[in-house]
C-alpha cells in the first residue's frame, strides 16, 4: 500500500509526535505476513519501489523537459561499499543496474581492493573515496587532503566501528550476548571547514602529503589515481543513492554527505 500511494504521486505529512500514534497494528509471533517474509524479499520490493518511483519516473520527467540535464540517464554513484550498498546494486534490474558509476566509501581496505566484482556480470565496479563527490572544487581539496592525512587505525570519517569494545570489569559474564557493551561504537572525526584559497596546479591532490603512508593508504590512492582524472572529476556532478545507515557515526556520516553539495530529493536518495 506504501510503495503504491507514492506511484501514485501520493503526498506524506510528518506528524508531531505528541498527537499519537494513527494507526495501531496488532502482532502475534508468528502469525504475521511481515514476520515469515524474508530479508532478500523486502529488499527486492524496495529496490523495484526505487527504480520505478525515481529512476525510471526521473527519466521520464527528463525527456518531457529537454532543458533539465539527464542526471540519472548518465549515471549515479553509490554510497556504501559494504553489504547494503552492494545487496542494493545487485538487487537491482540489469539496464539500470549497468548506471552505477562506482562505490564510494571511507574505509582504505575497500577502496584498496579498487573494484568490487560480481561473476555473474561482465562489469568492474570502481571503489573510490566520497571526497570526490564534493561539487565544490575547494571542499572537494579539503575532503581529499583530510583523508590523504587520515591515520585511519585511529580515526575513519563516517565508518561504523564493528569490534567490539574492550571488555570492562562489571561482574557479570562476559558472554552474556544481552551485554549493552558491545554496541556499535563509532568515530567522532569532523569534515574539515571550507577554505578560501583554491587549490593549485601543485596542490596535494597529485603529490603524497609529507607524512608516511601505511600500505593500504598508498594502494588506495595508486588505484583511484588509475581510474583517470576526467572520471574522479565527472563524480562531482553525478546524483548519489546513500546506502549507509543514518545517525549511527555520531554525526559524521551526516555532516559528510552534507558536504557534497547534493539536494536531497533531487540527486540525493537514502536507502538504508
Amino acid at each position: 500500500f506504501f510503495y503504491a500511494h507514492l506511484h501514485a504521486h501520493g503526498r506524506l505529512q510528518r506528524m508531531a509526535s505528541s498527537i499519537g500514534p494513527l494507526v495501531t497494528y496488532r502482532h502475534r509471533a508468528g502469525m504475521s505476513q511481515s514476520s515469515s517474509t524474508s530479508r532478500k524479499l523486502l529488499l527486492q520490493l524496495r529496490v523495484k519501489a526505487f527504480e520505478d518511483n525515481i529512476l525510471l519516473q526521473q527519466q521520464q520527467q527528463q525527456q518531457q523537459h529537454e532543458h533539465n540535464h539527464n542526471r540519472w540517464k548518465r549515471g549515479f554513484v553509490v554510497w556504501g561499499a559494504g553489504r547494503d550498498g552492494k545487496d542494493f546494486v545487485k538487487s537491482m534490474r540489469p539496464e539500470l543496474r549497468d548506471r552505477v558509476v562506482c562505490f564510494v566509501d571511507v574505509d582504505d581496505k575497500k577502496i584498496a581492493a579498487g573494484h568490487y566484482w560480481n561473476p555473474n556480470w561482465e562489469k568492474k565496479i570502481p571503489i573510490v573515496h566520497f571526497s570526490w563527490l564534493a561539487s565544490n572544487p575547494i571542499q572537494q581539496e579539503e575532503l581529499h587532503n583530510s583523508w590523504m592525512n587520515e591515520d585511519q587505525s585511529n580515526c575513519v570519517h563516517g565508518r561504523i566501528n564493528k569490534k567490539r569494545p574492550c571488555p570492562t570489569n562489571n561482574g557479570g559474564d562476559d558472554d552474556n550476548d544481552n551485554d549493552t557493551s558491545r554496541v556499535k561504537d563509532t568515530t567522532t572525526c569532523k569534515v574539515p571547514e571550507v577554505s578560501s584559497t583554491p587549490p593549485t596546479e601543485n596542490s596535494t591532490r597529485d603529490s603524497p602529503p609529507l607524512l608516511l603512508l601505511s600500505k593500504q593508504k598508498t594502494t588506495a590512492i595508486v588505484r583511484t589515481k588509475s581510474l583517470g582524472r576526467d572520471f574522479l572529476k565527472s563524480l562531482g556532478s553525478m546524483p548519489v543513492v546513500v546506502c549507509v545507515a543514518m545517525y549511527r557515526t555520531n554525526g559524521v556520516l551526516e555532516s559528510n554527505v552534507k558536504s557534497i553539495g547534493r539536494t536531497e530529493g533531487l540527486d540525493l536518495w537514502h536507502f538504508s
